[in-house]
């Protein structure tokens, strides 16, 4: 029987707001608590950790700091 690929899976809202929070603040579990409604840090910890660690959410994070770096590196070299 031949092996099916895997669909890369699609980000939900929530895990793209996620992310953008996380790319803007550094902060997983405040992210975790401004986009998911979470009031306990613990918890917001733990969903954080869980969120960030899915591949699909990760690769998504990478992708958005590459892009940051690369604009920011432009920036540099256009002010000198």
């Amino acid at each position: 029987m031949p092996k099916t690929k895997k669909l890369p899976q699609e980000l939900t809202p929530k895990q793209r707001k996620f992310a953008d929070e996380y790319v803007k603040t550094g902060d997983r579990a405040g992210s975790a608590m401004k986009v998911y409604d979470v009031h306990n840090r613990d918890n917001a910890r733990t969903l954080a950790h869980k969120t960030f660690h899915k591949p699909h959410v990760n690769n998504y994070i990478l992708e958005l700091l590459t892009k940051r770096r690369t604009e920011e590196e432009v920036a540099s070299y256009v002010n000198e």
